[in-house]
């Protein structure tokens, strides 16, 4: 499929895809030296409609992905690859929660071929239309937590009784990643909506929206310098005048 027939699938969206240079090039609200940003990201950030979208802005295109990189190797082993995982989940919900085709489709397919993939026997995809009801016995009991604590997050009703539960689950920290982990996804919601960006079913397409991850080593890697760069750039900084 070419890049022509791809940016007319995608015509409704409000701002272009910076899929190629040629498609950079031609982002005149750009300068040339980031314009040389975006370009140089297109190795760096997953090949997706969601990330070629945010190449209108290389800065913040840089800074939501290292914020992604950071807060998964802060979830691991967790990862919003695996099928019915809690991020995963987290993913599912949040996109329906705020009426996102485009994650919602996106997330569902990445599931599908990781699991055949993986071979991973425990995923059924008849959970995509299960997520109405947590306490069906197609949910796991950490299916189930995520799916209430995710809702409850998400329309401020948390109780006492879920956060305890959580609690004996994940540990405090996991709760507190867990959460930030949806604000995240929250971002590129609002993002995606704003930007009217449309899941396209197209095979081309659907290939390129949901690679799978690299080889898991590899990846972990990768992760480990990014969350070591943060925290020795956190080391280095002067304490803050209002702390002096």
């Amino acid at each position: 499929m070419t890049d022509a027939k791809l940016t007319q699938q995608q015509q409704g969206a409000r701002l272009p895809m910076a899929r190629t240079d040629a498609d950079i090039d031609a982002l005149t609200h750009l300068t040339d030296a980031e314009k040389a940003v975006a370009k140089k990201n297109q190795k760096r950030v997953p090949p997706s409609d969601g990330w070629f979208l945010l190449g209108n802005d290389p800065e913040l295109q840089a800074i939501a992905r290292i914020d992604e990189i950071a807060s998964i190797v802060l979830l691991e082993p967790d990862t919003q690859m695996i099928p019915g995982g809690p991020m995963n989940l987290m993913c599912l919900i949040v996109a329906r929660h705020f009426g996102n085709e485009w994650m919602f489709a996106a997330m569902a397919k990445v599931a599908v071929n990781m699991a055949k993939a993986t071979g991973q026997k425990d995923f059924d995809p008849v959970q995509f239309g299960m997520l109405d009801f947590p306490d069906s016995m197609i949910w796991t009991d950490v299916q189930r937590l995520t799916i209430k604590f995710t809702h409850a997050c998400l329309n401020n009703t948390m109780t006492d009784e879920l956060f305890e539960q959580a609690r004996e689950i994940w540990g405090e920290k996991r709760i507190l990643r867990y959460i930030r982990w949806m604000s995240y996804v929250q971002f590129w919601a609002m993002v995606q909506n704003a930007c009217n960006l449309k899941w396209v079913p197209t095979v081309g397409v659907g290939e390129k929206q949901t690679v799978l991850p690299p080889d898991p080593k590899e990846r972990l890697d990768f992760d480990e310098k990014v969350k070591d760069g943060l925290l020795s750039l956190w080391d280095s900084m002067a304490t803050a005048a209002f702390m002096a």
